[in-house]
């Protein structure tokens, strides 16, 4: 090789170091590797992937990895890339099957090696370039022509940061003796606090949307609330996001029944982008809240019904996941002193503590500084009851009840003393059953491990052994994972689903049946096929067994 030729190839492997080599090595890392695959997850995009083979494979992973919990093993990979290019070959019939399972192979077969360390080296500086050559690009293409030259900016340095968290990491302390006292301020005295993010929750129908029009009517007016009739309030402007009432028949009206002023009321219907109007986002749209909140200072309190409608993308049943959405509220909150109610539903575990019948994660109770509520009283009919659920700021507020007259929540002036797990827990049930309910609750979204469900069910008053004789008659199977045992269920009886489950279970089955068709129309595809198509599918057919053997071989050995 000439001196010219040596100096070629150092400034190619200077130039760009992320070959196809050290991609496919990504890949194949985040399919043998599932501690890489949750720390990476988020950090690389399929499409950051040059070859449109490894997006689709990485694409793969990923899905399988978000619906399952965990990485794929070979058998299910290739399961899944069969699928894919079976569903492929339908819409192309040129689509490049060889390329496909040529590349698959290679990624196997490196997977096999185990040893990322030097790849894991390489893996946040491919993030890194990939990210920052996008932002590049955007803004080149969308930034320079909206001539947003904060939004260019922001875009690149973050995309600049990406991998040098942990190596610029360091902690951010603040001096207790430099932060001034303040007292805690109340949109509600006592119950609903200022500048903070307060949940009401309930069953569907117990009149939830009625409570939350029935404050902002009392903030666009002043009037003074019901349990403390000589304290007027400061007025301001109410923003409502409802994703469920229909602002003309229902929300106005019952703004006008509640006596708000209107004019101050404004319904958010979405973000424009490009002419159209998109439905919000907690997890995306939170600036362009903070936008709205900075032009109009007269904005005291934000609606939100449900919470849920908001959180698309969102797995409201991890605490990291959730916590992800509600801090950034939560700060919004504080940064501009407006006050933030959220209406959650209830799930239907009645023998569990109130404090844990609040759908999702217990990440919203976490985040939230009050949380209320609401259910029907089951002695006076027609009466709501707003109890206390937990309000880390007030001590010990008593419950209010009211009824829905004339289309407007009316109050009842004296405190109501009564406890939300009277009336929400059903108290009935032999302790068996309550485990039973309990754990079916606890285990639908998937495995748990023994000792946080031990822990939970002390929580809520089970006992151990009784918790044990509910499972044995639940069918729940214990296993081993990370030198831990974890409790789930192997499969379920109709009699002990709940509706969503035999849903999801209906359209399994309807999966698999169309599944069958479809095999069944590839077979009749074979049957047309010429001599040469049929000889490369027994191919296709004998490579994807090789695989199979070589990884039971690996597996015995």
């Amino acid at each position: 090789m000439t001196e010219n030729e040596i100096k070629n190839e150092t400034k190619k492997e200077i130039t760009y170091e992320f070959t196809p080599d050290i991609q496919k090595k990504i890949v194949a890392m985040l399919l043998k590797d599932e501690k890489a695959l949750e720390e990476y997850i988020k950090l690389i995009k399929p499409d950051y992937f040059e070859s449109v083979i490894l997006k689709d494979l990485t694409t793969l992973i990923y899905g399988f990895f978000k619906l399952y919990s965990k990485t794929p093993t070979e058998d299910e990979f290739l399961e899944e890339l069969d699928s894919f290019i079976e569903k492929a070959k339908k819409k192309n019939k040129h689509f490049p099957v060889d390329e496909y399972w040529d590349v698959c192979l290679g990624v196997l077969t490196l997977s096999r090696k185990g040893n990322f360390d030097y790849v894991k080296d390489k893996t946040k500086g491919f993030a890194q370039f990939q990210a920052v050559k996008r932002a590049l690009l955007d803004a080149a293409k969308v930034g320079l022509k909206k001539r947003d030259y904060k939004g260019m900016l922001n875009g690149i340095q973050r995309a600049i940061a990406i991998g040098k968290e942990e190596e610029e990491m360091e902690l951010e302390l603040t001096m207790l003796d430099t932060i001034a006292p303040e007292k805690v301020e109340w949109l509600w005295p006592n119950r609903i606090p200022k500048g903070k993010l307060s949940l009401i929750v309930g069953d569907p129908g117990v009149s939830k949307s009625f409570l939350t029009l029935f404050i902002a009517a009392h903030v666009t007016t002043g009037k003074a609330w019901p349990d403390e009739p000589n304290r007027d309030i400061e007025k301001g402007s109410v923003v409502i996001l409802n994703a469920e009432d229909a602002a003309s028949d229902t929300i106005r009206p019952r703004a006008d029944a509640a006596g708000a002023n209107v004019s101050k009321i404004s319904i958010v219907e979405g973000t424009r982008i490009a002419g159209e109007v998109r439905h919000f986002s907690l997890l995306r749209d939170i600036p362009k809240l903070d936008q709205l909140l900075e032009k109009n200072r007269d904005i005291k309190l934000i609606l939100i019904d449900p919470l849920s409608a908001y959180l698309s993308g969102v797995d409201t049943h991890r605490d990291s996941d959730t916590r992800g959405v509600m801090a950034p509220l939560s700060k919004l909150a504080e940064k501009y002193k407006v006050t933030i109610v959220a209406v959650l539903h209830l799930n239907k575990n009645t023998a569990m503590q109130s404090l844990y019948r609040v759908s999702g994660s217990m990440a919203f109770l976490a985040q939230a500084r009050a949380s209320w509520i609401v259910a029907y009283d089951k002695n006076v009919e027609g009466r709501r009851l707003f109890m206390p659920l937990k309000c880390n700021l007030a001590v010990n507020p008593n419950a209010l009840a009211f009824k829905i007259v004339e289309n407007r929540a009316v109050f009842e002036g004296e405190p109501v003393d009564v406890k939300a797990d009277d009336v929400l827990m059903d108290r009935e049930e032999s302790p068996r059953e309550e485990a039973k309910k309990f754990l079916r609750d606890l285990l639908k979204h998937g495995e748990k491990e023994a000792t946080d469900i031990f822990a939970f069910a002390k929580e809520v008053g089970i006992a151990q052994k009784t918790l044990k004789r509910a499972k044995k008659d639940l069918g729940i199977e214990t296993f081993q994972k990370e030198g831990k045992h974890w409790w789930k269920f192997p499969g379920k009886s109709v009699e002990d689903m709940t509706k969503e489950e035999i849903k999801n279970y209906v359209e399994m089955i309807k999966e698999e049946h169309l599944k069958k068709e479809e095999e069944a129309a590839a077979k009749k595809e074979e049957e047309k096929m010429t001599p040469e198509e049929l000889k490369k599918t027994e191919e296709l057919k004998k490579t994807l067994a090789k695989i199979r053997a070589q990884h039971y071989t690996s597996s015995e050995e």
